[in-house]
């Protein structure tokens, strides 16, 4: 069963899973449900909050809006369509044609046993489709099928399977790859994970392989438009996420964890915070230095952000709430 699941109702994720998919940290997502009511999970009987396919649609094109610069406070209570529509503004076209898994996933396939879990899994699942399925790679190299995923069975793996996996991944061009094997050396398994590969052992169902396939094809898509984001957002300023306010009380908050980690971070957050508005007040008076002075305030923004998660982190594991 993947990680990404609970495993009491399909197609929920637990926490862990959405932050890595949508890249935003599990402080941020709490801070934001409780700030703005934006999303409402389900919870397990242990209290585990769990999140649905359109909760991580809904928190990727946020978090792709927040890139192009618009605050969290503007934006986190707007209908899906409207969500669109802004990003559309900004990009020229829809948000989430690349995000999920709403596109059936191509899959090819190579070996017996992971054909048939997949033909079985496709008649289940409407977001799977098999396409080439051959018996060897060199098979499946000489067809020319693309795909976005690639099965590879093996019973036992040797060290030309990094050479077959590289070869094969090449010709299909599939960004997801998933080798179901029998028996390998542990340096085989560490040198095809160091490739990409995700490492599975038999026996697996087809209810199981088809979970996996989904949940790291979302993985791969929404990673694609992080990297997306990332690029067109280089210039982008940062929201804060901590006012003055929170930061002064959060200098002084007392720590169940035996540290003082809460008070050393919103002291640096403060630092960057006073540096940014320095270099920005910079660019109105000296036309001369303006790109010097510009990259330091991006930069220190950006700095500024990476140290708010991490306080956004620490403040949830010590259950501070500001």
């Amino acid at each position: 069963m993947s990680d990404a699941m609970d495993g009491t109702a399909t197609g929920l994720y637990r926490m862990g899973a959405v932050a890595s998919l949508t890249g935003l940290p599990a402080g941020t997502i709490r801070a934001w449900e409780r700030r703005y009511a934006m999303l409402n999970p389900e919870r397990t009987d242990g209290g585990f909050r769990l999140y649905t396919e359109e909760d991580i649609k809904r928190l990727s094109l946020i978090q792709r809006l927040r890139a192009f610069g618009e605050p969290i406070s503007a934006i986190a209570n707007l209908a899906m369509d409207e969500l669109n529509e802004r990003l559309r503004q900004h990009t020229g076209s829809p948000s989430d044609t690349k995000t999920t898994t709403t596109e059936p996933v191509s899959i090819v396939t190579v070996g017996l046993g992971v054909t048939a879990a997949v033909e079985i899994a496709a008649v289940k699942y409407d977001s799977i489709s098999l396409g080439a399925s051959t018996r060897d790679v060199a098979e499946l190299v000489a067809s020319g099928q693309s795909a976005e995923v690639l099965i590879l069975e093996k019973a036992a793996l040797g060290s030309n399977t990094v050479d077959s996996y590289r070869s094969v991944m090449d010709s299909t061009g599939a960004k997801t790859a998933l080798i179901v094997y029998d028996f390998s050396r542990s340096s085989d398994i560490v040198a095809l994970r160091s490739a990409g590969a995700r490492m599975l052992r038999y026996p697996i169902s087809p209810e199981e392989l088809a979970q996996i396939v989904l949940d790291q094809t979302l993985l791969a898509r929404v990673q694609e438009v992080r990297r997306e984001v990332a690029e067109a957002g280089s210039h982008q300023e940062y929201e804060r996420l901590y006012e003055d306010e929170a930061l002064v009380k959060l200098s002084t908050v007392s720590s169940s964890i035996d540290c003082e980690c809460p008070n050393h971070l919103s002291a640096i957050i403060r630092q960057l915070n006073a540096f940014e508005r320095y270099s920005n007040e910079c660019l109105a008076v000296d036309d001369e230095q303006r790109d010097l002075h510009s990259t330091l305030a991006r930069t220190t923004g950006q700095a500024r952000r990476l140290v708010e998660e991490m306080l956004a982190y620490v403040c949830h594991v010590d259950n501070i709430i500001i």
